[in-house]
């Protein structure tokens, strides 16, 4: 159910190669709150999770996130003294990802956010103090250092898309793909 969302919008974090990927969900097309909850009893076995940040009157922004990736992202020392810097606990995935929905909740726009989405540290950063502008490249978040890498990451995060929209319409198939990913 849903898996042509899942596909377009959390292909990297099923494939085990991003800690967690946000998206909108339309709440007239969908009914998110059912959506999430059969995602979660289809994935929570694979150690990912979904959760809705905030619900709006048209849309809802649905947070993915692979438990253990998400936990090695916010542990690493610069993300870890960032986030905390911002009013994180960053005990573990759970706490932080509730610290982003109290700040989302309060209309702002949390651009820490990259590092939970797994953005390189020096890239959230380099948004930051430039506020958006002068980056090198832009792909799935705005480059500012190694644009090489970052490329292939894109490209990675590309075929595997490519990979689960295939896979969308045959169900067994798209578990088979996540299964893989964890071996």
């Amino acid at each position: 159910m849903g898996n042509e969302l899942l596909a377009q919008y959390c292909s990297p974090v099923l494939a085990n190669i991003k800690p967690s990927n946000l998206f909108s969900i339309s709440n007239t097309l969908y009914n998110v709150d059912n959506l999430v909850e059969a995602w979660n009893k289809d994935f929570n076995k694979y150690d990912i999770y979904f959760k809705v940040l905030v619900k709006r009157k048209n849309s809802s922004s649905v947070i993915c996130f692979k438990k253990d990736l998400l936990t090695d992202c916010i542990n690493i020392n610069n993300n870890n003294c960032f986030l905390e810097s911002c009013g994180y606990n960053t005990d573990n995935a759970d706490t932080c990802i509730n610290c982003l929905m109290k700040r989302i909740l309060k209309n702002e726009f949390p651009h820490e956010i990259g590092v939970i989405l797994g953005y390189p540290y020096e890239d959230v950063i380099g948004f930051i103090e430039n506020k958006g502008q002068n980056y090198l490249y832009k792909g799935y978040w705005k480059v500012y250092e190694n644009i090489e890498e970052r490329c292939k990451l894109f490209n990675l995060y590309n075929e595997n898309r490519r990979i689960y929209a295939l896979a969308k319409d045959n169900e067994s198939e798209f578990i088979k793909l996540v299964e893989h990913s964890l071996s």
